[in-house]
């Protein structure tokens, strides 16, 4: 039977070794997946440049990730979308790492000819065909990561056979262009007044609150004095989703819908009193900015993608138990996780981060809380 705590013992210690006399160069990264993946990574990042202060680093991530990756100054090269274009042109790495979701580029390591490897992989491989569980063979050492791991947690761990590193707490910051601070400077709130950013939509529609909940949510916000409302995301479903959501408020709030880069985003959130989210790119640049944040949160996997802020007193999530489980992304009850959600008890988490004093739920009617869908 494979040991796949380390299933290349010989090869782990020669990993070790080089490790500890500094020959290990040239280091491949891996975290080809979107957005909010990539930022859950970059504590990784941030970690391997703290163990490999001279080391060139090269990291091969898709178009989605490579607005977040740049915003690091630890990578030296990235390559974007497909490895293999690029192949013919790659130094001889000494040392791959694959992300919690990435483990299937291991294959690479034979063709490119790569010295050692880590990783990280499920504890259960159930469901796993075996020709990729015995590609999984080529890592020098692997670490196995349980379902109440957050991802940045599971990525970190690929770097525990190293040896002990204080890396997972260290102070985050995304470089934003000045000219990226000016631009958003316009859309700020007078002093005193406090901004709310909502991001509405997530990368698919099964992650979306109702738009009239959302509306009835604005509504009450802006009941309270100096709240401005702005709403930020990009692409067909984050706008449908927002004019619905702006139709049925009673007061007005500002759409940024695709009218931002990633940075300028990353500048608004880093200006916000406060963060409202579906499960989305936005929570997860509020949890790397540590600003405050709540999360409706529908079908997915809670335990792997919820707010990491440094202080978690920033952050709130309000979600609703529901049968689809855990590990589905697609409500099996017609999205009876995110409909038994309410505005009241949104809102309830909202004041909590907000130092509002709550006030009783108004009668239907009066706020638009109760609409239908």
């Amino acid at each position: 039977m494979i040991n796949w705590k380390s299933s290349n013992s010989d090869e782990k210690s020669r990993l070790l070794k080089a490790f500890d006399k500094g020959e290990i160069k040239n280091i491949l990264l891996f975290r080809c997946q979107k957005l909010g993946d990539m930022l859950t990574f970059l504590p990784t990042i941030l970690c391997v440049r703290k163990m490999f202060p001279s080391a060139r680093i090269t990291l091969a991530c898709r178009k989605d990730g490579l607005a977040v990756a740049e915003r690091v100054p630890a990578i030296n090269i990235m390559l974007i979308d497909d490895l293999g274009k690029d192949k013919r042109h790659c130094p001889r790495y000494d040392l791959m790492i694959t992300s919690s979701q990435d483990a299937g580029w291991i294959r690479l390591k034979k063709k490119l000819n790569i010295k050692y490897a880590l990783g990280v992989l499920p504890e259960s491989l159930k469901g796993v065909c075996l020709k990729h569980r015995l590609q999984y063979r080529y890592f020098s050492a692997v670490e196995r990561y349980t379902d109440s791991e957050h991802d940045v947690d599971r990525n970190l761990k690929a770097l525990k056979p190293l040896g002990k590193f204080d890396c997972g707490r260290q102070k985050r910051t995304l470089w934003i262009a000045p000219s990226e601070k000016e631009t958003i400077s316009e859309f700020l709130p007078d002093a005193g007044a406090r901004l709310v950013v909502v991001s509405p939509s997530g990368s698919k529609q099964s992650k979306n609150w109702r738009p009239n909940f959302f509306a009835g949510l604005c509504d009450r916000l802006l009941g309270e004095p100096g709240m401005k409302i702005i709403f930020t995301g990009r692409g067909t479903l984050a706008r449908e989703q927002s004019d619905r959501i702006l139709e049925g408020m009673k007061g007005p709030a500002l759409s940024l819908i695709d009218r931002t880069s990633f940075g300028e985003l990353c500048a608004l959130i880093e200006r916000a009193d406060l963060v409202i989210s579906v499960d989305s790119g936005t929570a997860h640049i509020a949890s790397y900015l540590d600003r405050p944040l709540v999360v409706i949160f529908g079908p997915g996997d809670l335990e792997q993608w919820k707010p990491w802020h440094m202080d978690q007193s920033l952050a709130a999530v309000v979600q609703a138990p529901c049968e689809c489980g855990t590990t589905n992304y697609r409500c099996k009850a017609k999205k009876h996780c995110l409909d038994s959600i309410t505005p009241d008890e949104v809102f309830k988490a909202v004041c909590g981060l907000l130092n509002i004093n709550r006030k009783e739920t108004p009668q239907k009617g009066q706020t638009g809380l109760e609409g239908s869908s």
